[in-house]
């Protein structure tokens, strides 16, 4: 592990049960553990009960309403989730994805806060990403392309990533309105209303996913499936952040969390 980026007591601050979470997840769907650590801290400062104000992002990874929703629909099964998953139905006029009756919508959206639900789901999600841009892009997706789909939605991402890839000094915001007020430190200078562009975004995308952004988590990224993007979540200016490094997950896991992991 690179202690020079993660001192042992941010490593310590990580509740046990979200990095065992994040851990099952990405044993069990493939996606980067290092990727999925980053995304947390970036999202929640792995909070499980973290909730966006005014906004319906929730949990470890930030999931709002819609995102939520259609994860569930079309993993819920496969994480014991069956009947929830039936429940909910897509709307063909407005492609929303819908539950009908009150409490049950409430009871599948609490599960956000089950570190374990919303890892799984986070792994998934990455996933799915990264096989939609890649088969778009005909090309690997690096992980910045993959956080870029996790938080604009697959399709905003794709517009940036073809944006920066075939003319990278075109203005990002108006690419994507609606984030780029929400995210004005990402999409303009700081101190400013100039507009970075799209290759300039999708570098500091990159350097957020991969570890390398040396203010990563100052100011959270807000998240969405798609536009329009809820606002992001407020942070106490006195959390202490870090950038994290690519790791395994035995790197931030007690010893015996290691061993109950290793054989499963």
């Amino acid at each position: 592990m690179n202690t020079e980026s993660v001192s042992a007591d941010a490593v310590a601050a990580v509740p046990e049960t979200v990095r065992v979470a994040i851990a099952e997840s990405s044993a069990s769907t493939g996606a980067d553990f290092g990727y999925l650590m980053r995304v947390a801290e970036r999202e929640s400062h792995f909070r499980s009960a973290a909730h966006a104000p005014n906004s319906s992002a929730a949990g470890v990874f930030q999931f709002n309403e819609q995102t939520w929703l259609h994860m569930v629909k079309t993993y819920g099964a496969k994480y014991g989730l069956a009947g929830q998953a039936k429940a909910i139905v897509v709307n063909p006029q407005t492609g929303r994805h819908e539950v009908p009756g009150t409490a049950l919508r409430r009871s599948i959206l609490a599960e956000r806060n089950d570190p374990k639900l919303s890892a799984l789901m986070a792994g998934e999600l990455a996933q799915e990403n990264r096989s939609f841009l890649e088969k778009r892009l005909g090309r690997p997706a690096t992980e910045g392309e993959v956080y870029a789909a996790h938080i604009f939605g697959a399709n905003g991402a794709l517009r940036l990533i073809r944006a920066s890839d075939e003319q990278p000094g075109q203005k990002a915001a108006p690419l994507l309105k609606a984030a780029a007020r929400t995210n004005h430190n990402l999409f303009y200078e700081h101190g400013s209303n100039r507009s970075r562009s799209a290759g300039q975004v999708m570098a500091r995308l990159d350097a957020i996913a991969s570890g390398r952004d040396p203010i990563a988590g100052r100011e959270l990224v807000a998240t969405s499936e798609d536009e329009p993007v809820d606002p992001p979540m407020a942070v106490a200016s006195n959390t202490k952040q870090v950038p994290l490094p690519r790791s395994r997950p035995s790197d931030w896991l007690s010893p015996d969390a290691a061993m109950v992991l290793a054989s499963n």
